[in-house]
């Protein structure tokens, strides 16, 4: 075929196509292989997919013994698009969804002392092993990069870490002469290899830093949520990014009724589990909630949920590997 018909115009066909085809038109011939394979055209095809997707929340929880991971539509009934084949690998005791952006998704595997961080396409069930990271009680996290970490610690077992701007973000902490705490937001800018801080209130600056978490909040900015383990959360928003001054109180949530706060959604609700199981969406400017038609959850898991819109690609697909050929 690429005898009559251009190169150029196999590539602008070849680039409106969903990934399934693709993969399965790399064995049509070696040109048309080596088009798909190409980094610019995996780049250019996942650009296009960007521009032209409808928003999903990607929701995992825990049912029948095992995890599941599952896409809805991020519209007024939340249905369900489809159910992800989530990669088992067989012999791995515990996992966590460490968090998602657009078409990769981060997991983290432990089976006794062992464990891996995995980046995941699950359109093409791909995966590449992460360099395992290093903490120490003064800070932190090392993946191998050269920026000088701020002296703080955090909790390695803060999820999701919430990815905006470019940066990823969890609450950071020092000690008080062993008297109470300082809070900060700590970011690490993945471009530049940098990290910085982002000021809290001083209402929430000296809390225990386990009674604080962030999430994503819009599409450029980032929320704290406070929780007493009594009966109230917090949830305080920054509606400028980076402004400390913005910092502004969204909702006071009754953990009676309210025992997991998952995330915001596009229109800006905010999406909960209720005491027995159900998914609800929470209006915060008239505090009005929405259930959802989702199948009921055990109440005992966690829904981890609701990082960036999800879109399937062909990232990973030259430099990864099957996710069946993955072993502890």
């Amino acid at each position: 075929m690429s005898d009559y018909i251009p190169v150029e115009v196999i590539v602008e066909i070849l680039i409106r196509l969903p990934v399934k085809s693709l993969v399965r038109f790399r064995s049509v011939c070696k040109s048309w292989n080596s088009v798909i394979c190409d980094p610019c055209f995996i780049s250019t095809h996942l650009q296009a997919s960007l521009s032209n997707n409808t928003p999903f929340l990607l929701l995992s929880y825990w049912r029948n013994g095992k995890d599941n991971f599952f896409l809805h539509y991020d519209n007024d009934g939340l249905e369900e698009f489809k159910q992800l084949q989530f990669p088992a690998f067989g012999c791995s005791s515990y996992s966590l969804l460490l968090g998602s952006f657009n078409v990769l998704i981060c997991l983290h595997f432990r089976k006794g002392d062992v464990s891996k961080f995995l980046l995941w396409n699950p359109s093409i069930q791909k995966c590449i092993s992460l360099p395992r990271p290093r903490f120490s009680d003064d800070v932190q996290i090392n993946f191998g990069v050269n920026a000088i970490p701020p002296n703080y610690t955090f909790d390695p077992g803060e999820i999701p870490v919430p990815f905006v701007n470019g940066a990823v973000h969890w609450i950071g902490y020092q000690k008080r002469n062993n008297v109470g705490f300082t809070n900060v937001i700590l970011g690490f800018d993945l471009s530049a290899e940098e990290f910085f801080e982002i000021s809290l209130l001083e209402s929430l600056i000296g809390l225990g830093p386990m009674d604080l978490s962030t999430m994503k909040y819009g599409e450029s900015s980032i929320a704290v949520l406070k929780s007493d383990r009594g009966s109230e959360d917090e949830l305080w928003v920054m509606k400028e990014y980076g402004v400390v001054g913005s910092w502004t109180k969204a909702s006071t949530l009754n953990r009676k009724w309210f025992p997991n706060i998952l995330g915001f959604r596009k229109n800006g609700e905010l999406l909960v589990q209720l005491t027995y199981g159900k998914l609800a969406s929470l209006d915060l400017n008239c505090q009005q909630m929405k259930l959802h038609g989702v199948e009921r959850v055990e109440v005992t898991t966690d829904i981890i949920s609701l990082e960036g819109s999800y879109v399937e690609s062909l990232v990973l697909l030259n430099n990864a590997i099957d996710v069946h050929s993955v072993s502890f």
